[in-house]
């Protein structure tokens, strides 16, 4: 998942026409991840977050959230809503010194 995120906002920031991003929870059907959604949903967050530190990508980033998925493994909005608002205000965002372009998080 970090890799796939990761090539979305390289492409993003290379061909994006900075609208509005709809993503669905990645690779938690089929795909079988041994990740919760709330983790994946995180994942996503925290990936977003990283990115936007090398520039622009959108106008608004859309979570979607099959109402299947909300119901059959409780997720709990509020605390999404809690550590985006952590992600938002804790987090120190570096670029990476080791030469793969990407960002670090730490919070």
């Amino acid at each position: 998942i970090q890799n796939s995120l990761y090539s979305l906002w390289q492409y993003l920031h290379t061909k994006g026409n900075y609208g509005h991003i709809i993503i669905p929870l990645l690779g938690t059907g089929l795909a079988r991840i041994n990740k919760s959604r709330i983790d994946v949903a995180k994942e996503i967050i925290k990936s977003f977050s990283a990115a936007i530190s090398q520039g622009k990508l959108c106008e608004k980033l859309t979570i979607c959230i099959s109402p299947d998925d909300y119901l059959k493994h409780q997720l709990d909005i509020d605390e999404l809503n809690e550590y985006i608002q952590h992600i938002c205000k804790f987090t120190n965002i570096t670029t990476s010194s080791n030469g793969n372009g990407g960002n670090q998080l730490n919070t």
